[in-house]
């Protein structure tokens, strides 16, 4: 039985030409949609409809139904400097803001303050955990948590 080597060019040509088209694909997957245009998109949300609702710095959130093709602008928004929010497993929307924390429960028709609790307004980021808990994390204030 005879053994054959295989030149260490080869395996080296192979294994580049297989990292550099993974690297490709990867490099390639992302597409931008159309819109919405006009300010910095700070947060995005996908609601169990497959809706996708995206929130401007400026407190302007848009609605999109059909993958990002059209962009409708929710006429009502909770405040200005919005800078994230979030969809609750009942479908109710939150919105986290310079002013503290909002809540919608008709799909972002009107807006309710629920900053009961919270002693630093300025809400970064929102997140669910599986107990159905909102946490809310302030910029200067660390982290709450809502039942």
């Amino acid at each position: 039985m005879t053994t054959k080597h295989v030149p260490i060019l080869f395996v080296l040509i192979l294994s580049y030409s297989c990292f550099v088209g993974s690297t490709r694909a990867q490099t390639d997957f992302w597409q931008q949609t159309n819109g919405p245009y006009g300010g910095s998109v700070n947060s995005v949300a996908v609601n169990s409809n497959g809706h996708i609702l995206a929130a401007e710095w400026t407190g302007r959130i848009f609605i999109s139904t059909d993958y990002g093709e059209h962009w409708i602008e929710l006429l009502n928004s909770p405040a200005p400097n919005l800078n994230t929010f979030i969809i609750a497993p009942n479908g109710h929307l939150f919105a986290g803001t310079m002013s503290g924390v909002y809540r919608s429960t008709d799909q972002g028709s009107s807006w309710t303050q629920v900053n009961s609790g919270l002693t630093r307004s300025e809400i970064y980021e929102l997140a669910f955990d599986r107990q159905g808990n909102l946490y809310a994390g302030s910029y200067f204030g660390g982290v709450y948590r809502s039942s």
